[in-house]
């Protein structure tokens, strides 16, 4: 890759010039373009060689947004002037990045430059890059943009009818055969090929839509006083308030602007406004029989009592789940007690059976292994990690998994996480939406969680044992955040057990922390709910998981130094 050079152009201006690779779509991938900065201007050319056929496009530096981007490796830029018009480039080193990132940098002068901004962009830098692109002479660059996306969307046709043709010549070569099965794979392959080329067609449909729309409103935004684009702005949406700052939350959606239905729902939680200790202080009530106005009639409320006076002895400080607290006439009840016991079932049965999965990731104590799964052409692999942590108690990480106000604080892929029901202190119904991993579409994903206690499912010599199951669902007062975004199917579920170092026999509240040790063991399926790459997306698994363990277990150790009594 020829490095980003210097040179005088012909006014007496330094240009800098050179070749990265951009990323043109789907079907092509990344491919090497000759770029030039001159005059506060990005442009791009197919070729050194032919920059006399003219640039194939160019950007303003003046109110662009340039970011560093590391999802699949140290090489990547981005260079976005507005929610439609990004470029996204890769260099051939870390080092020529950051060579080209200082180059870009400095003819920027947009608030938004920076190494690790989110590819989502919030609502505010939508309004602002817009609001740049209304007073700037951006408008024939913006024309020229429509028109190649429309000759590529000729290309995309031509590829899509010539490919249709062909999977209709074998299908009809297949109904001739008597055998079909060696070329039944190579019809699905063409299939999949055939898909991949209708979703990049789509996209570039809806480029060319929103493009359209801007132009249109850019002209009546023009006979407006300026007054009237901070009126237009978007109203604010309620969002979770997380006890100690967190990233921002993204909130715009494929338009730049909050969905009329998203304003309908809000956060379950911020209904009640209460502190940690007024909040967890019912959820103890409601699992405790003292909370009957009516006294003692039968042995079996004095077995509750009895059960009453142990949990008093205890150190429970997130309430007390030895009873299951999900209503039974529920809708989610029968739902949440099959799963929990069938994700008990596949989780703890061979568990540490090597034939059963393969090992593709070891930190010390934690082991991640994976099954390379496929669903309707979809990566689907199941994923199991052991785990190993001194200093904690099941309980307290569950707790931290488990409680909705704490998400935003461990889980880095997050972008938003609200609760839309609190149905009892052991389930809640959660609404996530996950940071773009580019090329892919936005993700969201909505799921029930449910936390239980199952000592009778607990391993020999664990003092307790307790599950965390998450499983999507359906619900029509949840909305997609965006036109583009899809849901995620998933099937979730962590198991700790405690296990207690104490041979002298002690009261528990006696023993220091170094005592006791919280074996976990973590299963995840998950379906993407649309097209991803595959290759990619594995990639971008075998990062992210062991990160997310490390991360979450950093952040419980965190919690629970402040005590030095341990939850159990």
């Amino acid at each position: 890759m020829t490095p980003a050079a210097d040179a005088i152009g012909q006014d007496g201006k330094k240009t800098v010039g050179g070749v990265l690779y951009k990323w043109t779509n789907y079907i092509s991938g990344w491919q090497p373009r000759y770029f030039e900065i001159k005059n506060g201007t990005l442009e791009y050319f197919l070729s050194k060689s032919e920059k006399s056929a003219g640039c194939r496009g160019s950007i303003s530096l003046k109110s662009a947004r340039i970011e560093l981007t590391d999802d699949f490796g140290k090489c990547e830029i981005s260079v976005r002037m507005n929610d439609d018009i990004v470029w996204y480039l890769k260099a051939d080193t870390p080092m020529m990045r950051e060579r080209w990132y200082r180059r870009l940098t400095a003819d920027s002068d947009s608030d938004y430059s920076s190494k690790g901004h989110s590819r989502t962009p919030s609502a505010t830098s939508s309004n602002y890059s817009s609001s740049q692109l209304q007073h700037s002479p951006a408008d024939g660059k913006r024309e020229a943009l429509l028109s190649e996306r429309l000759l590529e969307l000729g290309s995309y046709r031509e590829l899509c009818a010539a490919q249709m043709a062909e999977i209709e010549r074998e299908l009809e070569e297949l109904s001739r055969q008597t055998d079909d099965s060696g070329a039944a794979p190579l019809a699905r392959a063409k299939l999949l090929t055939l898909k991949a080329t209708h979703i990049a067609m789509l996209s570039n449909v809806d480029r060319i839509l929103q493009l359209t729309a801007e132009q249109t409103e850019m002209v009546q935004v023009h006979q407006k006083p300026p007054a009237a684009l901070v009126a237009a702005a978007p109203p604010k949406r309620v969002e979770y308030k997380a006890p100690s700052p967190a990233p921002s939350l993204a909130h715009s959606t494929a338009n730049g602007v909050a969905s009329d239905d998203e304003e309908m729902w809000h956060d379950a939680d911020d209904e009640a406004g209460i502190e940690d200790t007024v909040a967890e202080s019912p959820r103890e009530q409601t699992s405790s029989p003292q909370s009957s106005a009516s006294p003692p009639q039968s042995e079996k409320e004095e077995e509750r009592n009895e059960k009453t006076e142990a949990v008093v002895d205890r150190h429970l400080p997130f309430g007390c789940f030895d009873e299951v607290a999900v209503p039974a006439e529920h809708s989610l009840a029968d739902e949440v007690h099959q799963l929990t016991e069938s994700q008990l079932d596949y989780a703890l049965n061979g568990a540490h059976d090597p034939t059963m999965w393969t090992l593709f990731a070891s930190d010390g104590d934690m082991k991640m292994y994976k099954r390379e799964v496929e669903q309707d052409g979809l990566p689907v692999d199941p994923l199991k990690a052991l785990h190993s942590v001194n200093g904690v108690s099941a309980l307290e990480f569950m707790h931290y998994f488990f409680d909705a106000k704490y998400k935003m604080l461990w889980d880095h892929t997050l972008d938003d996480a609200r609760v839309i029901e609190r149905v009892a202190a052991d389930l809640v119904v959660m609404h996530q939406k996950h940071k773009t991993v580019w090329p892919a579409a936005p993700r969201e994903s909505l799921f029930w969680s449910h936390l239980r206690k199952v000592d009778q499912r607990r391993s020999d010599g664990a003092h307790d044992c307790y599950v965390v199951c998450n499983k999507d669902i359906k619900r029509a007062d949840v909305p997609l955040g965006s036109s583009s975004a899809v849901r995620v199917g998933l099937t979730v579920s962590m198991i700790c057990e405690t296990f207690i170092d104490n041979p002298k026999n002690l009261p528990l509240s006696q023993l220091p922390r170094s005592a006791f040790t919280c074996k976990i063991i973590y299963v995840s399926s998950v379906h993407p709910g649309g097209w991803v790459p595959t290759a990619a997306l594995r990639h971008v698994y075998k990062r992210e998981y062991p990160k997310f363990l490390r991360t979450f277990t950093a952040f419980v150790q965190e919690q629970v130094k402040k005590s030095q009594q341990v939850a159990v």
